[in-house]
């Protein structure tokens, strides 16, 4: 019967001459592992299809309901926790993949004549992905994403001319709300996948108009000789490295779960902003002094990168000669290097400068919320904007000083955040003089209480486990009222 419908079809569309056309590709010097990277992306943002239109099952793109429903996928959905990981690690997954794809093709010299529009096409693919990294990282709606993404919006209004047209097109008015995530999701789920889809086929169409490369090294007629078809042996290789990247793509699902951390709190303004890995070294480069204010902030962002990919783009032309072995082109490779070595330097910078005020402590951090609310009682007098409501359904007091930004640790002048606040617990006049706060062993507070609690009040606006505040919020539910002093 199969065979039937088989023979229907082939008749009409000619299957079989599209089948040997795209399985009988001759491959120069044979199959290899190194001409696995294309595909693997291929593969990859198909599974990056599937777990997103999964997920669309569930998620809301609203602002009263984006964080609840992927914490939803994650705890509720059979196999959420699954689908979002892969969803999140695939993104990290790409890039990574697309930097060796490309790297290689720099390598090989496989981007000089005739295949100068197959890398130019392969550029504007690498900028689609870096956007879908982008508009992705806010749809979660917690603190991290929030603030990362307000951060990137203000880095395109950097742009002469246009600049303040773009942040107010991303953002969809002047602050980053409803409207912002809506504009995110549309160009996440539809725009940039659309593009996608596009630039790929037509990057697989200008490929396979051009052909191979094949290695940089060898005698036409030899690599002629041990040419191989890309059926069987490189269905094959490509097979075993996709399994690969599921397996690890898999394992870091399950082993390194992406995080939800606390509800998106405009207020909480002290948040720190930390952008994904790939973005690291330019948000490291604009901390340099040479990129402070407006202009150097536009530079560093703008004209920077403008100006590597503008170089990328014309590597065909200025380096055309036919020569492609890496060690003959010093010029080429000695830049290659230098790129990279720049980049691991500036991503080295950012991350030896993350959590440097005081260790991040999730677990601390949630006993100290719950020290917060119950035992210290700290909410009858101070405030903290967003996460009062939604731990216990009302405002914080106004006796104290609002705590919404109390991570902003330029105020602090002794040893740090952390230090800071111990001392300040313990003897609130000693640092505040006139402060009629209780000492926290006044009020029956430990010492590791103290640690805790100091804790809770630098990572409230870093964002907080999801897990860690649903569970203390329905403990506060079914408890009574901690007493008022």
């Amino acid at each position: 019967m199969l065979d039937i419908v088989y023979k229907w079809i082939d008749e009409r569309i000619n299957l079989q001459g599209l089948q040997n056309k795209m399985l009988n590709e001759p491959i120069p010097g044979g199959a290899r592992y190194a001409y696995v990277f294309g595909s693997a992306l291929l593969f990859i943002f198909a599974m990056q299809i599937v777990t997103g239109i999964l997920m669309m099952f569930y998620y809301a793109p609203t602002v009263d309901h984006a964080w609840q429903s992927i914490r939803y996928i994650m705890e509720d959905v059979d196999h959420g926790w699954l689908i979002r990981g892969i969803h999140h690690w695939g993104s990290s997954a790409m890039v990574v993949t697309l930097v060796v794809h490309a790297t290689q093709v720099f390598l090989w010299g496989a981007y000089k004549k005739p295949r100068e529009m197959v890398w130019i096409v392969g550029l504007l693919l690498a900028q689609v992905v870096i956007g879908l990294g982008f508009t992705g990282y806010l749809l979660p709606w917690d603190q991290k994403a929030y603030w990362g993404s307000v951060v990137g919006i203000e880095v395109a209004g950097v742009v002469p001319v246009i600049g303040d047209f773009l942040a107010r097109f991303l953002k969809g008015g002047t602050s980053a709300g409803v409207l912002t995530l809506n504009r995110f999701f549309v160009i996440h789920v539809m725009i940039l996948p659309l593009s996608l889809m596009g630039l790929a086929g037509l990057h697989l169409f200008l490929f396979r108009k051009a052909g191979p490369a094949g290695p940089f090294k060898g005698e036409p007629a030899e690599l002629e000789r041990t040419k191989e078809f890309f059926f069987p042996k490189q269905v094959y290789k490509d097979s075993v490295f996709m399994l690969m990247v599921f397996a690890v793509l898999v394992g870091l699902a399950y082993f390194s779960p992406p995080e939800l951390m606390s509800k998106a709190n405009p207020a909480a303004s002290a948040f720190d902003p930390e952008p994904e890995w790939y973005f690291l070294s330019i948000f490291q480069l604009l901390r340099l002094p040479i990129f402070a204010g407006q202009w150097g902030e536009f530079v560093g962002a703008i004209v920077v990168p403008g100006l590597f990919f503008g170089l990328l783009f014309a590597l065909p032309f200025l380096d055309a000669r036919k020569e492609r072995n890496p060690l003959k082109r010093p010029i080429a490779t000695g830049g290659m290097v230098a790129f990279f070595a720049a980049t691991l330097i500036l991503m080295g910078l950012a991350l030896s400068t993350r959590e440097t005020l005081f260790h991040h402590d999730e677990k601390l951090s949630a006993v100290g919320m719950e020290i917060y609310y119950t035992k210290g009682n700290c909410a009858a007098c101070h405030a903290i904007a967003g996460l009062d409501e939604d731990i216990r359904g009302a405002p914080g007091g106004a006796v104290g000083p609002a705590l919404t930004d109390e991570a902003d640790v330029d105020k602090r002048q002794v040893g740090g955040f952390l230090e800071w606040q111990i001392v300040h617990l313990k003897d609130p006049a000693k640092l505040s003089p006139g402060s009629i706060m209780p000492p926290a062993a006044a009020v029956g507070l430990t010492e590791t209480e103290m640690v805790a609690l100091a804790h809770f009040l630098g990572d409230h606006t870093k964002g907080l486990p999801a897990k860690a505040m649903e569970a203390f919020k329905k403990k506060l539910q079914t408890s009574a009222p901690a007493a008022k002093p």
